[in-house]
């Protein structure tokens, strides 16, 4: 899929006014693709809205009781992840079908007052404090090395690691590849996607992945 992703400085232009799609147990990682099916009129009327403009759509987790208040505006997580449209096709009965990408973590400052049949919020990008860059480095090549023992155990990860070194993504993205990858539980993921700092989240993955790895190990002895 060709693509190119926006940068920082044409996103920071329109996170005044982001949609929001929630949705229940997913949780939308940076630099990972998240299909949809839009068939709720609020949400086509979100997509059409979206695709002539920026398209960008904001995908918060609904938080625990939500179903009480879904036609409505049920709590959601505050940090979520932001994607632009890479890929649409309008049905004939006006659903949509979307694959969005994972440009970055959104911090929902507000919910500003709108006319529109869907919710709208202001909020900014997630900035982590810079990194050593020998430190990053380092986990970096170890997160490699545990991936690439693991699909030894795994081979049918083998595919999708080996789309992700094709990729040639920087270190940062990377690492959100993988935990993508990696990380199942829509809590563990949150709370991945919550972690402040990149090293911090890195050794998440590191942990997550020896910790397959070693599991794996075990069943196969």
């Amino acid at each position: 899929m060709s693509f190119v992703p926006m940068t920082p400085e044409e996103i920071a232009r329109h996170l005044h006014a982001v949609p929001l799609f929630p949705l229940p147990d997913v949780v939308f990682l940076p630099g990972s693709l998240l299909p949809l099916h839009v068939f709720e009129p609020r949400y086509r009327d979100l997509t059409t809205d979206a695709l002539a403009g920026p398209g960008l759509i904001a995908v918060p987790r609904l938080m625990d009781g939500w179903q009480g208040a879904y036609d409505g505006k049920p709590p959601v997580h505050r940090l979520c992840g932001l994607g632009q449209i890479v890929r649409h096709q309008q049905l004939p009965d006006g659903r949509y079908n979307l694959i969005l990408y994972g440009l970055g973590a959104f911090e929902i400052a507000s919910e500003p007052p709108t006319d529109t049949t869907y919710r709208i919020a202001s909020g900014h990008l997630r900035r982590d404090p810079p990194v050593d860059p020998g430190e990053l480095t380092r986990i970096v090549g170890e997160i490699e090395a545990l991936g690439q023992a693991l699909v030894t155990h795994k081979p049918e990860l083998s595919g999708a690691m080996a789309r992700v070194r094709e990729g040639k993504p920087g270190p940062l993205r990377y690492i959100d590849t993988v935990a993508h990858l990696v990380l199942d539980d829509a809590d563990e993921r949150q709370a991945w996607l919550e972690t402040s700092g990149v090293l911090s989240r890195a050794a998440i993955v590191q942990g997550t992945l020896a910790t397959y790895l070693a599991g794996t190990a075990t069943i196969d002895a």
